[in-house]
């Protein structure tokens, strides 16, 4: 106790200047799990005074934290510890600015964003074709403008802002023949003034016109049930599961069956 309380002593003797700064992101974080991010974001293994601001993407709140790592010669070992300081109130303010533009404007997009026929026509074209899954979320990035509808962070840094990830924040796509899809932001990157953002598709979120699941493997293609509101839909979800999953290493075989509720189609292994 007497070790970690002068320890504590001469961290309160260190200003934040010159200190090398670490971010790390905990959303919905008590304090105690809080001091833990700040010391797990700081080199284990180097003796030094860190300044460490933990940021909580849920709250939109960041605390700073100044951690000490030292040598422990009767442990044989590196330790490290945290105290809570004042966060600067103008990157404080910042960091809110900035979330909540961030979270706006994708919630902005977030109900239906059309995705031009000349792109994909369906969703079924996407789902095992990464490179049109990039050019989905290259046109879903080029039409956002996020970045130009807020300042330009200078006191947080874009690496940390891009932490953000964590809260799998999305946008869902609408195709001309009503069929849909959801794309997770997944990256920021760029410099502070060109900023791009990464999304990418969320497997398992290609629903038809009618909102039936459209399977991205051969287990969710069997067994299948799907209720159709026209033959035309349900022969498509047939044609896409002969096309990618009826071969030799998945044999699978589908039928459709006209009832009250439309077509209803069940798929299963032969």
């Amino acid at each position: 106790m007497k070790r970690l309380t002068g320890m504590l002593i001469l961290m309160g003797l260190f200003s934040s200047a010159g200190a090398t700064e670490y971010w790390e992101a905990c959303n919905g974080c008590s304090d105690p799990q809080e001091r833990q991010a700040a010391v797990r974001s700081v080199p284990a293994n180097t003796a030094g005074i860190f300044d460490a601001y933990v940021m909580d993407f849920e709250r939109v709140t960041v605390q700073k934290y100044r951690v000490s790592v030292f040598f422990a010669r009767r442990d044989g070992g590196y330790q490290s510890a945290a105290i809570r300081v004042p966060t600067e109130a103008h990157i404080a303010y910042e960091f809110e600015q900035t979330v909540h533009a961030i979270k706006e404007d994708i919630a902005s997009f977030e109900d239906d964003t059309p995705i031009p026929p000349g792109i994909a026509p369906s969703v079924y074209d996407l789902v095992h074709d990464a490179r049109l899954q990039k050019r989905i979320s290259d046109y879903i990035n080029e039409n956002l403008n996020i970045w130009q509808s807020i300042a330009a962070p200078l006191a947080v840094p874009l690496r940390a802002l891009g932490k953000i990830v964590d809260l799998n924040l999305g946008i869902s796509v609408t195709f001309a023949d009503g069929s849909t899809a959801k794309f997770i932001l997944t990256g920021l990157d760029g410099g502070l003034f060109s900023v791009s953002y990464t999304f990418e598709f969320e497997e398992g979120s290609a629903r038809d016109a009618d909102g039936n699941l459209i399977p991205s493997s051969a287990d969710q293609a069997a067994p299948y049930s799907g209720v159709f509101s026209t033959t035309a839909n349900a022969e498509a979800l047939i044609d896409f599961i002969n096309q990618w999953y009826s071969g030799e290493m998945a044999p699978l075989i589908c039928s459709s069956e006209s009832t009250s509720g439309g077509v209803t189609v069940t798929c299963k292994k032969r």
